[in-house]
């Protein structure tokens, strides 16, 4: 089974990847899978990666996203 501590480290690192990836827009399960598998090493390629806009995002535009513009 292994020591708890190895359980407990990966854990962490998979809740951590998983977190940063819900937050870049990327696929947390993917992500959590790749910190649970393979700790720190996928953490510098999830901060290479883009961060992927919705398109919430992009229809916001400077007027505060309403649309309609001030007299």
């Amino acid at each position: 089974m292994g020591s708890p501590w190895i359980w407990i480290v990966s854990m962490a690192f998979a809740a951590l990847l998983a977190w940063g990836a819900a937050r870049r827009g990327r696929n947390p399960a993917l992500w959590g899978g790749l910190g649970f598998f393979f700790g720190p090493l996928p953490l510098p390629f999830l901060l290479l990666v883009p961060v992927r806009r919705t398109g919430r995002d992009y229809s916001a535009g400077s007027s505060g996203g309403s649309g309609k513009t001030s007299r």
